[in-house]
C-alpha cells in the first residue's frame, strides 16, 4: 500500500507540477501576445500623432504661402480692376493736396504683364515732390520710365476782403508758384 500511495503522491505532485508548469506557459503566452498588442497600438498611436503632425505643418506652411501669395500679387495691378487703379491714383492727390490727371493707361507692347500709365501732377512744389516720393515708394511694383516737371505761372492772389481794405490793413500780396509734373511710369500686372 505504501507504494500505492507513494504512486498517487507522485502522480497528484506530477499533475500539479504540469499544471503549475502549463499556467506559467500560458501566462507568458498571454502576456507576450499583450506585449505585442501594446507595440502595435503604440505604434499605431505614433503613426496617427506624426500623420497629425505633418497636417498641421501642411496647413501652417499653406497658410504661410498663401499669406506669400496674397504680399506679392499686392504689388501687382490686376488688368480687370484697372478703374480701381485710377481711382487709387487720384487718392494720391487728395492725400497730398494736388491734382492728379490720369492722361493715359495702355498695356505695353512688349512686355504682357505690365501697364503703361502717365499722369499729370499740379500743385506747389513741396506737395508735386511729394506725390512723386509717394509714386515712386509705392506697394505697386511702378518704375518710372519719364518725369517732366516744370513751373507754371504763379496763382493768382485771392482777392482782399473789402473790410480789410476799408481799414487799411492789406496783406501784401503772395503769389505761390505752381508746377506741373508730368510722369510716365510701368506697373507690373497680374
Amino acid at each position: 500500500m505504501s507504494q500505492a500511495r507513494t504512486n498517487l503522491i507522485f502522480l497528484l505532485s506530477l499533475a500539479t507540477a504540469l499544471l503549475c508548469l502549463g499556467t506559467v506557459f500560458f501566462f507568458l503566452h498571454v502576456i507576450s501576445d499583450k506585449n505585442e498588442h501594446s507595440s502595435d497600438v503604440l505604434a499605431t498611436l505614433e503613426n496617427k500623432i506624426e500623420q497629425k503632425n505633418d497636417v498641421s505643418l501642411v496647413h501652417k506652411q499653406v497658410a504661410e504661402i498663401q499669406a506669400d501669395d496674397d504680399m506679392v500679387t499686392s504689388h501687382f495691378v490686376d488688368p480687370t480692376k484697372i478703374n480701381a487703379f485710377v481711382d487709387y491714383l487720384g487718392a494720391f492727390g487728395t492725400n497730398t493736396n494736388t491734382q492728379i490727371a490720369v492722361k493715359d493707361i495702355k498695356l505695353a507692347p512688349k512686355d504682357k504683364n505690365s501697364i503703361i500709365t502717365s499722369i499729370s501732377i499740379v500743385g506747389a512744389f513741396s506737395d508735386v515732390e511729394k506725390s512723386i516720393t509717394l509714386l515712386e515708394n509705392d506697394t505697386y511694383q511702378i518704375h518710372i520710365t519719364n518725369l517732366t516737371l516744370g513751373e507754371n505761372a504763379p496763382a493768382a492772389t485771392p482777392p482782399v476782403p473789402t473790410t480789410l481794405k476799408s481799414k487799411g490793413a492789406v496783406p501784401p500780396p503772395v503769389s505761390l508758384p505752381i508746377w506741373e509734373a508730368d510722369i510716365s511710369f510701368s506697373v507690373l500686372s497680374s
